[in-house]
């Protein structure tokens, strides 16, 4: 479980109280925000400075969070993208597939590691896990 914090708007009071909590508990932390938070990392706190621009926080904290993760925001925009992202790729015991296939467009993947027998192509195998292929050789995104 990782929390992530939407810093730019979030206030300071809360943030300290999380860095707090993270040290407690020992669950890392990561601020997210366009200017420097360095002086706020620990042992559990971290940050990450995107560029300016409308969004580029929000959508570095919804490409990165996991269903198990922790958002801290008060955007009910970004929240609605992290929920619908991490129920759409949470689930791996019920995958198909179709849906690895869907996935793989959606989140620009290019193989799919999993413990499942698929009916795909096969990148690698081993005891423990397999590497499916999930889109052509050749078919790249630039």
């Amino acid at each position: 479980m990782k929390i992530w914090i939407d810093a730019d708007a979030c206030p300071r009071v809360i943030k300290e109280i999380l860095f707090r909590a993270s040290e407690r508990l020992k669950v890392p932390v990561c601020l997210v925000a366009n200017n420097d938070l360095s002086r706020s990392h620990t042992t559990y706190v971290t940050s990450v400075r995107v560029p300016k621009g409308f969004d580029v926080a929000d959508d570095y904290i919804a490409e990165h969070a996991l269903e198990t993760d922790l958002v801290i925001t008060a955007d009910i925009p970004l929240a609605a993208r992290v929920v619908e992202r991490t129920h759409a790729i949470g689930d791996f015991a019920t995958l198909t597939p179709e849906r690895a296939i869907a996935l793989a467009a959606t989140y620009d993947l290019q193989f799919l590691v999993t413990e499942a027998d698929l009916p795909l192509p096969v990148a690698y195998r081993n005891t423990q896990f397999r590497i499916y292929a999930l889109r052509p050789p050749g078919s790249e995104r630039p």
